[in-house]
């Protein structure tokens, strides 16, 4: 017979309040605890109880969808900064853990050997990546977690949130109360205050942010260099209860293959820029332009058709009377205006901008950004699509080259790739963003699109299709009619591409971003 109450896992990692959320979970309901065991055998080698509560799961996110659990099981997530979890980890593994095992005994004389920064050194390249590697599987979807730093704060408000809104436990507030406040810092130290320091108890400092007080700028670095992307994902991480506002995830294979189904099905000839595309659109997706909306750039009509939503019109403008008559032909424009930027009245019209990758090739960024806040009511938004400086370093075609002997035709091919997209502005996600917050734009949203693998990929092929040359012509040209021939070759690619997000790594450093952007009230 199912148990009236749901089962509950309590994941985390190692040196994120575990023990302490143990404690209060054993006050509140210790005959539904199942004790944790060494290498979470109690979760993988033995039978999940139905009803059950499962704390200190120190689980990823595909441990966790392997394991058997009964029909309505839920779970929520405690996640700590790295940087406090390896000062936490050094501390315990080199005064106050208990000698469980000769492993365990093995590091602490290890440490004894070692000054403070080579020990935070051994432990950041060897000990840590346990907690990242659960830390990273979870943050690719932040749903139900919650910072261990806010919850020092916010004891009470976020462990009625963790156990009874996203837990879907049923704790008066009463009982909860009862239970927090016995285990809070002070109650278990006995009287010490938090931020008083002991290095031999196991509740040390029960503060945030202690490593600014432990790292040197050596440690630092070498943290920031294994662990920086997480870190500044991390710091993004969504809290439900507090309702702050984080990045988006990165968008699902699914959400990407669609898009690319959309894509090529309007740049069938194009399967290179159709691939690039699909990662923009699945960002766009989630952007909303309802309204009266500015296409800025009119750079690809067919791209808009499938960005605006059902029935909506867009005014746009262009560099000359070509590219506006191309708008007019494909996309679903009230006006198309061919004079550049000088036709931007900057009146304050319209409730949405919208630029698919105009920015990088138009000069005069700075003028460009502030005559398009200009278009825009109070309020409004500007979400637009850029490359970053990985655009260029990724490119991969010219290196083969150059590594098999052919150097100067390697460096002739990327001179033309870059010639051919007229980049003017290549710059890193931080550098965009800084200069969208000095024109006057609040940052609502960055989407970071294609990530290093499909990138690489992406600039070989679009770098075969246009950089290089057959009998004076593009071999794109020729490639084009060759790929026309086997219309399946579309289709299948999609696999392809599938394939590459499977070995994506860091989903943060990509070659392009989406925006989406402010005019302040």
């Amino acid at each position: 017979m199912r148990h009236t109450s749901s089962t509950l896992f309590h994941i985390t990692h190692w040196k994120a309040g575990s023990q302490w959320i143990l404690k209060i979970l054993e006050a509140i309901a210790p005959e539904r605890i199942i004790r944790p065991r060494v290498g979470e055998g109690q979760l993988l080698l033995d039978p999940i109880v139905d009803g059950a509560i499962y704390p200190t799961a120190y689980l990823t996110r595909e441990q966790y969808d392997s394991i058997d659990r009964p029909a309505g099981s839920r779970h929520f997530v405690v996640l700590r900064d790295l940087r406090d979890t390896l000062i936490s980890g050094y501390f315990s593994a080199r005064y106050s853990h208990a000698l469980s095992s000769t492993g365990l005994a093995d590091l602490r004389h290890q440490l004894e050997q070692l000054s403070l920064d080579d020990g935070l050194l051994y432990l950041a390249e060897t000990w840590l990546r346990g907690p990242a590697l659960i830390q990273a599987s979870w943050l690719q979807e932040p749903t139900g977690i919650f910072r261990y730093e806010d919850i020092l704060t916010h004891d009470l408000d976020l462990m009625h949130e963790a156990l009874n809104t996203v837990g879907g436990l049923d704790i008066s507030t009463d009982r909860l109360k009862v239970a927090v406040e016995a285990n809070r810092f002070d109650v278990l130290t006995g009287g010490r205050q938090a931020g008083l320091e002991n290095t031999m108890a196991h509740e040390r400092k029960g503060i945030a942010g202690d490593w600014q007080n432990h790292f040197s700028e050596k440690v630092k670095q070498r943290v920031e260099e294994l662990y920086g992307p997480l870190l500044r994902r991390y710091e993004r991480s969504t809290q439900l209860s507090a309702n702050t506002y984080s990045l988006p995830q990165k968008p699902s294979a699914d959400e990407v293959l669609a898009s690319y189904s959309q894509t090529i099905a309007v740049h069938p000839s194009l399967p290179s820029y159709a691939h690039w595309l699909a990662w923009e659109l699945a960002a766009f997706k989630q952007i909303s332009l309802k309204g009266n909306v500015l296409d800025l750039g009119c750079s690809d009509p067919k791209f808009l058709n499938l960005v605006l939503p059902y029935g909506s019109t867009a005014d746009g403008m262009c560099t000359n009377p070509h590219q506006a008559e191309q708008a007019r032909l494909y996309g679903r424009y009230n006006n198309v205006h061919a004079d550049g930027f000088s036709s931007l009245r900057q009146k304050g019209e319209f409730d949405h901008v919208f630029s698919r990758g105009s920015l990088v090739h138009f000069p005069g960024l700075e003028n460009n950004l502030q005559a398009v806040l200009g278009e825009l009511k109070p309020g409004g938004t500007f979400a637009c699509s850029v490359v970053t400086n990985r655009y260029e370093e990724w490119e991969t075609l010219p290196y083969l080259l150059e590594i098999s002997g052919y150097a100067d035709i390697g460096e002739q091919a990327r001179q033309k790739h870059m010639n051919f997209h007229g980049i003017q502005y290549a710059l890193p996600i931080e550098q965009w963003q800084n200069c969208f917050m000095e024109a006057g734009f609040e940052v609502i949203a960055t989407y970071p699109v294609v990530p290093r693998v499909n990138a690489q990929a992406n600039l070989i092929f679009d770098a075969l299709w246009h950089a290089i040359s057959k009998e004076g012509r593009p071999l794109g040209e020729f490639m084009a009619a060759y790929v026309s021939a086997r219309p399946r070759f579309l289709q299948l690619l999609s696999s392809s591409i599938d394939a590459l997000m499977e070995l994506e790594s860091n989903w943060e450093d990509t070659a392009g971003a989406v925006f989406e952007l402010r005019k302040p009230q």
